[in-house]
């Protein structure tokens, strides 16, 4: 069945990207490695669209004048849309399971992600009909998808970028009777320089080129 993937980005010299980690890195490098991770992100859906070739893939840019930006290749650009983070969710996931059916949510800060994976949201989302949450590691999550209808409070009551985002999110969802989500693996989303050391040790055996460039790169660094 149909489906599609919503990847949410910020873009460079128009928003500041991975502060944190420039904390630890210095701007220039920081920006270095989103631009790493975007292609390596890019590299892994389009893997996976090559097997589920009725599932298409968007970039959906925080802002309005990055929508033609070179970094946001191969897919097609749409605007978040103005709110905070869990508002801006909602409406894409609204959305796209409206116009597709399935929808997934993904950043661009997990380069460790495989098409595996994307498969396994793809199998549980048919098979079992329940929602899929990938967890971050700090708390959070990285992957969230679903073909079911999620009331908008779900998204917008939940507290982001606290290390009980995931908890809150998912006693919401049963508070709405969405039901409980199929958790896949734990990752490491990079907001810090400790996060990319250990996003780089989850990376798949087999990495794409992307992949494997964003490795060489960290592996680079002194």
């Amino acid at each position: 069945m149909a489906g599609a993937i919503a990847i949410l980005v910020k873009t460079p010299g128009l928003s500041p990207v991975k502060t944190r980690l420039a904390a630890d890195l210095g701007t220039d490098r920081a920006e270095a490695f989103f631009r790493l991770s975007v292609k390596a992100v890019q590299s892994v859906v389009a893997e996976f669209l090559e097997v589920r070739t009725d599932w298409r893939a968007y970039w959906y840019v925080v802002e309005r004048k990055g929508l033609k930006d070179p970094l946001w290749q191969d897919f097609e650009t749409r605007p978040c849309g103005r709110g905070e983070l869990g508002l801006r969710m909602a409406r894409i996931y609204h959305h796209l399971c409206a116009e597709h059916g399935r929808a997934v949510l993904l950043g661009a800060d997990t380069p460790q992600l495989t098409s595996a994976m994307l498969h396994a949201v793809w199998f549980v989302m048919e098979a079992r009909a329940r929602p899929v949450i990938g967890p971050a590691e700090d708390g959070g999550f990285y992957l969230f998808g679903g073909r079911m209808e999620m009331p908008a409070p779900v998204w917008t009551e939940t507290r982001y970028s606290v290390p009980e985002t995931l908890a809150d999110l998912t006693r919401r969802m049963g508070e709405a009777g969405v039901g409980a989500p199929f958790l896949l693996n734990p990752l490491s989303d990079v907001d810090t320089l400790r996060d990319l050391v250990w996003a780089v040790r989850q990376m798949p055996p087999d990495p794409t080129p992307e992949q494997q460039a964003l490795i060489d790169w960290v592996r680079a660094l002194k």
